[in-house]
């Protein structure tokens, strides 16, 4: 009879188990981590990266945080960024991925493409009690962070994202984006006439629209708007009023931490994609330069709380078709990238976004004439061509900014292939517990299925 007894309990276990890895989700065990921190550089490949680090290295004789310390210390993976019907990824798909585990259709807000919401990793920690976080150099309402606290079909429809984030009382808020939470009547883009700043302020939050005012909050709920749309290119922004994303992800942690069961924090260095959709390179050198420096700060806080804290650093996607290349002079003979071509980034001015600026309000020859002048001055065909507004290459979408590109690339040596983004797969470098599943070739989805895990919930 006992033989019987303990026959039928083994038959019930294993029954059990079966059952329980049919369902689609389930919990099984505690959180392994109390604190979970995702940072995304995104449209960073791996050109990107080693652009910055032989700019800090050979010019600065600096370390860049994520390739001389970060990858020699931490898990490397090399992840696939395919969508569920594309090969080639937007933010959205990517970032739903990462944040869901999930695949979806490119532009599509962490619903799975019939439309279905499905659970992110931020809503897993909020489950757990735990603090949440979300910064941005976008619109903080853009794709990427908006992946983790949102739910809508079309990542255009940036006010309601907004709205959701208040909904969920994210406890940390810091990007651009104004607009899309002030009514039409005091300035902003929203039609349905909600102020949702007032709305935060009446939720117990801190408003910031500046460093000064961000320095002063030491405690409780913060929203920081720091421009209306996105927070400008670090080559153009006031370092004395709009916080850099280290003085951001500084204050968050910070905050996070107090008092706290636990946390979950995202940060994004949004604008590295947008630099290399203008194919702008010093603009992709200084934001990623940026972003390095955040990612410095998260280091610190794994460094004292090793065994509690799972980082993830990587990117959603290639962007651009960077290379740095040798190529050849008007007389034929063949010229290879230097230190010197280096340099040149090094002199760059402003971004090519404000390079326009300055076209569209006082004429072209104001940017040859006294900007773009000695080292970088570009030639006088590129200049013809940029005047002219004539494609270089056919397909690419701005002529501004893909004629001004191509001029530079004989002054510094960098060439693109492309102003969108790629299918060529990203890295991934990753410390703490469930960091060894992120090693290997593996897909962006195992991301999210590994924060799941450690947060204690598995999914398929």
């Amino acid at each position: 009879m006992k033989l019987y007894v303990r026959k039928l309990s083994v038959v019930l276990l294993l029954l059990t188990l079966i059952l329980s890895f049919q369902s689609p989700v389930y919990s099984a065990i505690q959180p392994r981590v109390k604190y979970v921190i995702v940072m995304i550089a995104d449209g960073t490949g791996f050109a990107h990266l080693g652009l910055t680090q032989y700019y800090n290295k050979f010019l600065l004789d600096e370390e860049l945080t994520i390739t001389d310390e970060l990858f020699k210390k931490g898990r490397i993976g090399i992840a696939t960024t395919y969508t569920a019907d594309e090969l080639v990824t937007d933010s959205a798909a990517a970032g739903t991925a990462i944040a869901t585990g999930k695949k979806t259709n490119n532009r599509m807000i962490s619903v799975l493409p019939d439309g279905t919401p499905v659970k992110t990793v931020m809503e897993r920690a909020i489950e757990l009690g735990y603090k949440t976080g979300l910064i941005a150099k976008s619109t903080i309402t853009d794709a990427t962070p908006a992946v983790f606290a949102s739910h809508v079909p079309h990542r255009s429809q940036q006010d309601v994202i907004a709205s959701q984030y208040l909904e969920k009382k994210i406890d940390i808020i810091l990007g651009g984006g104004k607009s899309y939470w002030l009514p039409k009547s005091k300035g902003g883009s929203r039609t349905d006439e909600r102020d949702l700043v007032e709305e935060a302020k009446t939720l117990g939050y801190s408003v910031v629209s500046n460093l000064s005012e961000m320095e002063k909050v030491e405690s409780g709920k913060l929203l920081g708007l720091f421009a209306s749309g996105n927070i400008p290119y670090r080559l153009d922004a006031d370092p004395t009023v709009i916080p850099s994303l280290s003085d951001m992800t500084e204050k968050a942690i910070d905050l996070l931490y107090k008092d706290s069961n636990g946390f979950f924090l995202m940060v994004e260095g949004s604008r590295v994609d947008h630099a290399s959709h203008n194919n702008d390179a010093a603009s992709v050198v200084t934001e990623l330069r940026e972003f390095d420096d955040a990612v410095k700060v998260a280091l610190d806080f794994y460094n004292e709380h090793p065994r509690e804290t799972l980082l993830i650093v990587t990117t959603d996607h290639d962007n651009g078709g960077l290379s740095l290349i040798y190529n050849y002079d008007s007389e034929g003979n063949e010229r290879y990238a230097t230190v010197e071509d280096l340099n040149r980034i090094f002199m760059v001015p402003f971004s090519f976004e404000k390079a326009k600026s300055v076209v569209d309000k006082e004429g072209v020859e104001k940017l040859f004439n006294e900007h773009y002048v000695g080292e970088i001055a570009i030639s006088k065909e590129w200049q013809d061509r940029l005047t002219a507004g004539k494609l270089v290459t056919p397909g690419l979408y701005d002529p501004f900014y893909a004629n001004l590109a191509a001029g530079f690339t004989d002054v510094y040596m960098v060439s693109w292939s492309t102003n969108a983004h790629t299918a060529t797969p990203v890295w991934v470098v990753s410390l703490g517990p469930g960091s060894t599943s992120l090693t290997g070739y593996i897909d962006n989805t195992d991301i999210g299925k590994v924060i799941f895990r450690v947060l204690g919930e598995f999914i398929k």
